[in-house]
């Protein structure tokens, strides 16, 4: 057989492999959804100042993000992603192309018909604070804090009505120019 007709089979043979129906594959099913909002936004107090001393403006927020998955007949796993860009009408100083971000992914996975482990994980972060939560939610002003949490979760039927699930969560949390504050776990035995 000369050596192109066989470079030629090889080619094809490889083309056929990777052109494989998703059924070759564990019937994976991948999903990739970009996604953009605009919103317009006036705030009559910036900066939660006593009346009489408030200052307004007129904000702009465009929030680009992307989420995607992949599902297979005993696997499932999900990501997103998105930023806020604001700009201000009046106070430019406090335009920010990054004034909010936002992560997580997911994951779960059936090592048996009884069984399904599942990860999942977080990351925020604000140039106000008090959207995060962090403690009290009480206004900070304007700086940057962030809060970024994760853990495992198991889950294990024992009948078809009864299952315990075993999680566990670390998250930890910070505002700029402060130490941050102390990880904290929390994990949870429940059965149902």
């Amino acid at each position: 057989m000369p050596a192109c007709r066989r470079s030629m089979l090889g080619t094809l043979a490889m083309a056929a492999v990777l052109l494989a129906p998703a059924a070759a594959f564990a019937q994976a099913r991948v999903l990739i959804a970009p996604s953009t909002g605009v919103g317009f936004v006036y705030d009559d107090n910036l900066f939660s100042a006593p009346e009489g001393r408030t200052i307004a403006d007129a904000i702009i927020r465009v929030t680009p993000g992307l989420s995607a998955s992949r599902e297979t007949t005993h696997a499932y796993w999900f990501g997103s992603y998105s930023f806020d860009a604001e700009r201000y009408q009046d106070n430019s100083a406090l335009t920010t192309p990054m004034a909010r971000q936002t992560g997580s992914v997911f994951g779960r996975i059936e090592t048996s018909s009884y069984t399904a482990v599942s990860l999942n994980a977080g990351y925020n972060s604000s140039i106000t604070p008090a959207e995060l939560n962090l403690t009290t939610g009480l206004f900070t002003g304007r700086t940057r804090g962030w809060r970024a949490h994760g853990g495992p979760e198991v889950k294990r039927l024992l009948s078809p009505r009864t299952s315990v699930t075993a999680t566990y969560d670390v998250a930890e949390e910070s505002l700029v120019g402060t130490t941050s504050r102390p990880t904290r776990w929390t994990s949870c035995l429940r059965t149902t």
